[in-house]
């Protein structure tokens, strides 16, 4: 009843919206968009000069691969931590676990045996950060629940010119192309995903490529115009 007596439906991503036409036969469902997380191009954007970022931060001078936030819930944190110390191995760089919970990634790291550096940081500070990387990784599982999901994280690293693998939640398959970023299984070796994401990193035009997929998918800018078309739509006057 609540689907159906909405004047319009928000969908994270197209998948998701499939799914709930699904659920409500007949097609008596109301008028829908799709606006997935987006992320602010102005405010997270490639460093300069990633290597004195790295400087800056008092971070290794070398490849740099980050996972951001948590490592629990649906994400994939044993899995995580393996292909971030294949990377970092691989490229004889650092893996970077920036996270508000440090002993849950410090007790992962040991249990896997991994080396990495483990940070926090406030939200406001987190573009720096990723500014000093080149890869980041956005491994979910996935499942029907997820479907409907859209990593934040995956906008920001695209936008900060981030080489990206993740795991193919909502509308990631199709979103990320394989060229900068890729989708992977849940069980892929971690040495492949390894492999792949370090020559994504060192693809000469990444920095432009992922920018590129960051402003088509998971743009801010974009996001607000879908918003204030659906409030037009209702006749309702978006705020200021």
């Amino acid at each position: 009843d609540l689907l159906v007596g909405s004047d319009h439906l928000v969908h994270l991503t197209h998948r998701a919206a499939a799914g709930v036409g699904e659920l409500v036969p007949g097609g008596r469902l109301p008028p829908g968009t799709v606006i997935p997380t987006c992320v602010d191009l102005d405010r997270f954007r490639p460093a300069d000069d990633s290597r004195a970022r790295r400087r800056e931060l008092g971070l290794p001078p070398g490849p740099l691969v980050v996972h951001t936030g948590t490592l629990s819930g649906w994400y994939l944190g044993s899995q995580t931590v393996r292909v971030g110390g294949a990377v970092a191995r691989l490229t004889g760089g650092a893996f970077l676990v920036l996270t508000r919970e440090r002993d849950l990634a410090e007790r992962l790291l040991a249990a896997e045996g991994v080396e990495a550096l483990v940070r926090t940081a406030q939200p406001e500070d987190v573009p720096r950060w990723l500014g000093a990387a080149d890869a980041g990784l956005a491994l979910v599982r996935t499942g029907f629940a997820k479907s409907a999901s859209a990593p934040t994280k995956v906008g920001e690293y695209l936008a900060c010119g981030l080489a990206v693998a993740a795991t193919a939640v909502g509308d990631l398959r199709e979103q990320l192309d394989g060229g900068a970023a890729f989708t992977v299984a849940d069980d892929a070796e971690p040495e492949e995903v390894a492999r792949r994401l370090a020559a994504a990193a060192a693809r000469p035009d990444r920095i432009r490529e992922a920018r590129a997929l960051a402003a088509t998918h998971f743009s801010l800018e974009e996001g607000v115009a879908r918003y204030a078309d659906i409030y037009r739509s209702l006749g309702v006057r978006p705020c200021a």
